[in-house]
Protein backbone atom coordinates (compact mmCIF):
# COMPACT_ATOMS: atom_id res chain seq x y z
CA UNK A 1 0.00 0.00 0.00
CA UNK A 2 2.97 2.32 0.27
CA UNK A 3 3.65 5.11 2.71
CA UNK A 4 0.76 6.19 4.91
CA UNK A 5 0.79 9.95 5.08
CA UNK A 6 -1.33 11.22 7.94
CA UNK A 7 -3.38 14.37 7.60
CA UNK A 8 -4.02 16.27 10.83
CA UNK A 9 -7.10 18.49 11.13
CA UNK A 10 -7.02 20.95 14.02
CA UNK A 11 -10.43 21.53 15.61
CA UNK A 12 -11.21 24.14 18.23
CA UNK A 13 -14.41 23.64 20.25
CA UNK A 14 -15.97 26.67 21.94
CA UNK A 15 -18.70 26.39 24.55
CA UNK A 16 -21.49 28.82 25.33
CA UNK A 17 -23.21 28.92 28.71
CA UNK A 18 -23.14 25.12 29.15
CA UNK A 19 -20.20 22.76 29.47
CA UNK A 20 -19.49 20.10 26.86
CA UNK A 21 -17.84 16.71 27.17
CA UNK A 22 -15.93 15.45 24.12
CA UNK A 23 -14.47 11.93 23.95
CA UNK A 24 -10.93 11.57 22.62
CA UNK A 25 -8.26 8.92 22.26
CA UNK A 26 -4.76 9.67 23.52
CA UNK A 27 -2.24 9.32 20.73
CA UNK A 28 0.84 11.37 21.49
CA UNK A 29 1.81 13.86 24.12
CA UNK A 30 -0.36 14.46 27.19
CA UNK A 31 -1.91 17.57 25.60
CA UNK A 32 -2.60 15.82 22.26
CA UNK A 33 -6.30 14.98 22.21
CA UNK A 34 -7.18 13.09 19.03
CA UNK A 35 -10.84 12.45 18.23
CA UNK A 36 -11.72 8.73 18.26
CA UNK A 37 -12.92 7.06 15.05
CA UNK A 38 -15.81 5.51 16.99
CA UNK A 39 -17.10 9.01 17.89
CA UNK A 40 -16.05 11.02 14.81
CA UNK A 41 -16.13 10.63 11.05
CA UNK A 42 -15.25 12.46 7.84
CA UNK A 43 -17.90 13.81 5.49
CA UNK A 44 -17.48 14.95 1.89
CA UNK A 45 -19.52 17.63 0.10
CA UNK A 46 -21.35 16.39 -2.96
CA UNK A 47 -24.09 17.50 -5.33
CA UNK A 48 -26.73 16.21 -2.89
CA UNK A 49 -25.17 17.60 0.29
CA UNK A 50 -22.82 16.08 2.85
CA UNK A 51 -22.27 12.32 3.05
CA UNK A 52 -19.95 10.12 5.14
CA UNK A 53 -16.62 9.19 3.56
CA UNK A 54 -16.09 5.48 3.09
CA UNK A 55 -12.95 3.44 3.52
CA UNK A 56 -10.73 2.91 0.49
CA UNK A 57 -10.49 -0.86 1.08
CA UNK A 58 -13.25 -3.12 2.32
CA UNK A 59 -10.81 -5.09 4.45
CA UNK A 60 -9.82 -2.05 6.53
CA UNK A 61 -10.74 -2.08 10.20
CA UNK A 62 -10.44 1.13 12.23
CA UNK A 63 -9.49 0.83 15.86
CA UNK A 64 -9.34 3.25 18.75
CA UNK A 65 -7.01 3.53 21.67
CA UNK A 66 -8.30 3.97 25.18
CA UNK A 67 -11.15 6.49 25.11
CA UNK A 68 -11.10 9.37 27.57
CA UNK A 69 -13.24 12.47 27.91
CA UNK A 70 -12.44 16.16 28.02
CA UNK A 71 -14.79 18.43 29.92
CA UNK A 72 -14.90 21.92 28.45
CA UNK A 73 -16.12 24.52 30.93
CA UNK A 74 -18.87 27.00 29.98
CA UNK A 75 -17.69 30.00 27.96
CA UNK A 76 -14.32 28.49 27.14
CA UNK A 77 -12.72 26.28 24.50
CA UNK A 78 -10.42 23.36 23.85
CA UNK A 79 -8.34 22.03 20.93
CA UNK A 80 -8.60 18.58 19.38
CA UNK A 81 -7.11 16.86 16.34
CA UNK A 82 -8.64 14.45 13.84
CA UNK A 83 -6.08 12.31 12.01
CA UNK A 84 -6.71 10.41 8.78
CA UNK A 85 -4.89 9.02 5.76
CA UNK A 86 -5.90 9.19 2.10
CA UNK A 87 -4.60 5.61 1.86
CA UNK A 88 -7.32 4.50 4.32
CA UNK A 89 -10.24 6.83 3.57
CA UNK A 90 -11.70 7.17 0.06
CA UNK A 91 -10.97 10.87 -0.41
CA UNK A 92 -9.30 12.73 -3.23
CA UNK A 93 -7.29 15.90 -3.45
CA UNK A 94 -9.31 19.14 -3.37
CA UNK A 95 -12.54 17.52 -2.15
CA UNK A 96 -14.40 19.61 0.42
CA UNK A 97 -14.37 17.76 3.74
CA UNK A 98 -15.47 18.25 7.33
CA UNK A 99 -15.27 16.25 10.54
CA UNK A 100 -18.48 15.40 12.41
CA UNK A 101 -18.02 14.35 16.02
CA UNK A 102 -20.03 13.64 19.15
CA UNK A 103 -20.29 15.67 22.34
CA UNK A 104 -22.50 15.65 25.41
CA UNK A 105 -23.36 18.04 28.22
CA UNK A 106 -22.05 15.66 30.90
CA UNK A 107 -20.20 12.38 31.41
CA UNK A 108 -23.33 10.55 32.58
CA UNK A 109 -25.11 11.26 29.25
CA UNK A 110 -21.99 10.25 27.34
CA UNK A 111 -21.63 6.97 29.23
CA UNK A 112 -25.33 6.20 28.72
CA UNK A 113 -25.17 7.21 25.04
CA UNK A 114 -28.12 9.58 25.33
CA UNK A 115 -28.66 13.19 24.26
CA UNK A 116 -25.74 13.22 21.85
CA UNK A 117 -24.80 16.55 20.29
CA UNK A 118 -23.32 16.42 16.76
CA UNK A 119 -20.61 19.03 16.18
CA UNK A 120 -18.85 19.81 12.90
CA UNK A 121 -15.44 21.19 12.11
CA UNK A 122 -14.79 23.95 9.66
CA UNK A 123 -14.87 22.88 6.02
CA UNK A 124 -11.43 22.19 4.54
CA UNK A 125 -9.99 21.11 1.22
CA UNK A 126 -8.34 17.69 1.10
CA UNK A 127 -4.63 18.20 0.52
Amino acid sequence: MGVRESIHVDIHVNTSDEQLVVPYCQVGEEDDKTLCYSRAHLEVAGKEGWRPVGLRYRETVLGDLLQRSQEIAPNSGHDFTFVFSKNVFAVERRQRLRVVFDAWHDNQSMNAGVQVIKLTSRVFSCP
